[in-house]
């Protein structure tokens, strides 16, 4: 093992090095000697030798070597042996910046690093920090700008481009090789190149609309994440286009919060806004676009404004036309209204006006109103107002009711107010009573009405009305007395009077009742043949008539003639020469009279038929008949056969009843003499079915007769047909016949069924012995009418005779039905004897 090294000495102690010397171990340990050291503690050791320079070091600073002499073949080390040494002083250049620092902006940083020292600068070593100070390199090189070459003062522009928070530190190495220390830092040196993210929100201005121009707009804040956020600009588009531009141009110092409001207030128009966000170090962000701004100092005009009509008697109706100029639109009409005085609200003085909202909330597109309020008769006075959506209000008469209080389109058109005379009253005396009768002939009456008033709309040209019917159509004149001529002689009439006003308001009805003079001779008869029946008949179809009249005594004849009323329109001449023959068409009613005329009047005969004779010709419309269920019959209870037909219709007398009528086949149709009539009359109300059994099995034909009030009858459009089937199959052809006898084990069999009007339905076979016990089974499918049975059926069933040897009876059974269910019944029994005899005996000789 080696031994320590000896004579570990220091010496050429600089501000940055500091050279060690030693002498090899006594002993050496008998082998050659190589060395490991560390300075300052740093592992792991490093292989050395003496001298050992340690270079690079800061002035004024403490370092230890330690030294350890190796065995180079086994490795071995001697003990350590160490120094502590210090650099000589500093006496460090002095370096300054220029400038110290630099508040936020969005440019490059420039700063100019100067070092002095009197003994010349040798090299500058900076470094940039972002956000803390950094610790420049202590080593020297040669790349520009660091190398100074012993100049003093050794200046130098260095150049950050990135963005941050910075801190610049530097040191320098003299020429005597002491490097400054610790580093000098100068900051902050601040750079910022992002706008703000997010930018400011698009701003909402209320109220909008608006008619001051100095809303308050308001939006969300931006941010930024560097240098921070500074202020706001706001930035407008005036008419909905073009470009944005400042919306400050008299507030140039920035908004420092998110609401703004136009100072002063602005003009009428449209705005868009948009908020540019700045930060502190200049960089600038347009948000996005707010809602349409609209700016209305501009009334609506009324350019139009009259009554629908006046006078009337309905509720007012009002039209208009106006318009909207200022951009917020028309938000409602409102409909006023005054009542009429005489002498301080009559259109030339309305000082006196008490004027009252009666419609409100007018829709803005209408252009006509009613006064849906509450009216009675009377004269009124109607304006109208236009509010629009900023609630600037003007009238009918150009005045502002409400906003702004003039603007750039006055002075307006004056449309009103306007006048409606309303009246819904009916005149006086209602009723009017009473109607006085006078002037009384045989033949004429004159009828006469209380003189009647109406206010305000006043009576009409002809405000009189008479009538010989109550309730009207009234006869209407401008008098109040009314002649009726031509009436006849001895009669009692009743006469009605209304009186109405100029918009058509009627009074009640009043009425009165006189007689005209006693006939003395004066007659009409009528002689008619045949005399036609009252309501509905479809005969007769003419009629003959004839007139006799006798004029009143003193007078002159002056016709005599057969009248008709067709359909109760009034009574109509038919036309001469008597007897006549009068042709009447289906579909009209008819009464009939004969009328006497002479010089003092007219008489009439009492109208035949009383009621009225209605001829009706024409047979209702054809049905169109259809079967169901079909066949029908079957095993009690039978299913009957279902017959519908459609609906059928009678324009004119109207449907009276259906009858359903059946009859047998004959021959592919309906057997022409045998139709009969099934049940009873079926009405148009009730359903139009009916439920069939027929008197026997058959192909059964339907038919519908449609009868109408008057008689007239008509068939259906087609007949229909069904099968009714209460019949069982038979059975005949039997093989071998009945009662008969066989000798074959194993027997051929056949038998035809046969069903005359459906079909066979399936069949089963059954062969029973004499104990009654089936000995064999086999089965027929639908239809099939040929029942046979082969050798080869009975496989290895056999037919034997008695165990005794006596022959055996057997029975078959037919077991079948038609596909309505009627039962087959083979009578008498299909029966034979089996009569094999069986081998004899063999006898032995």
């Amino acid at each position: 093992m080696p031994g320590p090294v000896t004579n570990l000495t220091a010496s050429n102690i600089t501000g940055t090095s500091i050279t060690w010397t030693w002498n090899p171990p006594s002993p050496d340990g008998g082998a050659g000697l190589d060395y490991r050291c560390s300075l300052d503690g740093v592992l792991p050791l490093a292989s050395c030798t003496s001298p050992r320079i340690a270079g690079s070091l800061i002035c004024g600073t403490s370092h230890q070597l330690q030294v350890y002499a190796r065995n180079p073949i086994t490795g071995v080390m001697g003990t350590v042996v160490s120094d502590t040494r210090s650099t000589s002083g500093c006496n460090a250049a002095t370096i300054t910046m220029n400038p110290t620092s630099r508040p936020w902006a969005n440019t490059n940083i420039d700063v100019t690093i100067t070092a002095t020292d009197s003994d010349g600068i040798d090299f500058v070593r900076y470094c940039w920090g972002k956000g803390a100070a950094c610790n420049p390199l202590q080593t020297d090189g040669n790349d520009p700008p660091f190398n100074c070459d012993g100049t003093s003062p050794c200046s130098n522009l260095v150049t950050q481009t990135d963005d941050g928070n910075w801190y610049l530190c530097a040191r320098a190495k003299d020429g005597s090789g002491a490097w400054n220390n610790p580093a000098v830092c100068t900051n902050p040196y601040q750079k910022d190149t992002v706008a703000p993210n997010p930018a400011a929100g698009a701003p909402t201005c209320l109220p909008n609309p608006n008619n001051s121009g100095a809303h308050i707009c308001t939006w969300s804040a931006a941010s930024d994440s560097l240098s921070g956020l500074s202020s706001y600009y706001v930035y407008h588009q005036i008419g909905g286009s073009g470009s944005y531009n400042s919306a400050t141009p008299s507030q140039p110092t920035p908004v420092t919060n998110t609401t703004w409001t136009p100072i002063p207030a602005i003009g009428e128009n449209t705005y868009r806004y948009r908020i540019v966000a700045m930060d502190v170090a200049g960089n600038r962000i347009m948000g996005s676009a707010s809602s349409l701004v609209t700016v209305d100092k501009t009334a609506p005009t009324i350019t139009t404004f009259s009554p629908s009509v006046t006078p009337t008697a309905s509720r007012p109706v009002l039209n208009w036309s106006a318009t909207e100029t200022g951009g917020s639109g028309i938000s409602k009409f409102e409909l006023w209204r005054a009542d009429y005085n005489a002498s301080t609200c009559n259109g030339s003085t309305m000082t006196g006006c008490s004027w009252s909202i009666r419609v409100d909330n007018i829709a803005s597109s209408a252009t006509s109103q009613e006064d849906t309020s509450t009216i009675s008769t009377n004269r009124y006075w109607y304006g109208l107002h236009a509010v629009d959506n900023v609630n600037n209000c003007i009238t009918e008469t150009g005045e502002h009711c409400g906003g702004v209080t003039s603007d750039g389109l006055d002075t307006r058109a004056s449309y009103g107010p306007d006048q409606v005379v309303f009246d819904n009253t009916a005149p006086t005396p209602n009723p009017p009573n009473p109607i006085a009768a006078s002037n009384i002939g045989d033949a004429t009456i004159t009828w006469t009405l209380p003189t009647g008033s109406d206010s305000p709309a006043g009576l009409h040209a002809t405000a009189y009305g008479f009538s010989a019917n109550s309730g009207g159509p009234y006869n209407f004149q401008g008098t109040s007395a009314w002649v009726e001529n031509f009436l006849s002689c001895g009669t009692s009439y009743t006469r009605y009077g209304v009186i109405r006003d100029a918009l058509g308001n009627q009074t009640n009805e009043a009425s009165a009742t006189a007689s005209t003079v006693a006939c003395t001779g004066r007659s009409a008869a009528l002689s008619i043949n045949p005399v036609p029946p009252s309501g509905w008949d479809n005969a007769p179809t003419s009629v003959n008539l004839n007139a006799s009249c006798v004029a009143q005594g003193g007078t002159t004849l002056t016709s005599c003639t057969a009248q008709v009323d067709i359909n109760s329109s009034g009574w109509v001449d038919v036309a001469m020469p008597y007897p006549a023959t009068y042709n009447m068409s289906s579909g009209s009613s008819y009464q009939f009279r004969a009328r006497e005329a002479d010089t003092g009047g007219f008489t009439t005969s009492t109208p035949v038929p009383n009621p009225v004779f209605q001829l009706d010709t024409i047979p209702p419309n054809q049905v169109t008949v259809s079967i169901t269920n079909s066949p029908g019959g079957g095993p009690a209870p039978e299913d009957p056969l279902t017959i519908t037909w459609t609906a059928s219709a009678d324009n004119q007398s109207g449907l009276s009843h259906y009858e359903v009528w059946r009859s047998l086949d004959f021959g592919g149709v309906p057997d022409p003499l045998g139709w009969q009539k099934v049940g009873s009359d079926i009405l148009p109300a009730e359903p139009r079915t009916l439920n069939d059994n027929p008197s026997s099995s058959g192909k059964w034909w339907y038919g519908i007769h449609i009868l109408d009030n008057a008689g007239n009858m008509s068939t259906e459009a087609a007949w229909a047909w069904g099968i009714y089937d209460v019949s069982a199959p038979i059975a005949f052809g039997h093989i071998p016949n009945k009662f008969s006898s066989i000798t074959a084990l194993r027997p051929n069999l056949s038998v035809t069924l046969n069903d005359v009007h459906t079909s066979v339905g399936a069949t089963t076979l059954r062969v029973k012995n004499e104990q009654n016990t089936t000995v064999f089974t086999k089965n027929f499918a639908v239809g099939t009418t040929n029942i046979t049975v082969t050798v080869a059926d009975w496989g290895t069933t056999v037919l034997p005779r008695n165990p005794d040897g006596t022959p055996q009876t057997y029975t078959v059974e037919i077991i079948s039905q038609d596909i309505v269910g009627n039962i087959l019944v083979d009578s008498p029994p299909w029966t034979f004897d089996q009569m094999n005899q069986p081998p004899s005996k063999p006898s032995i000789e």
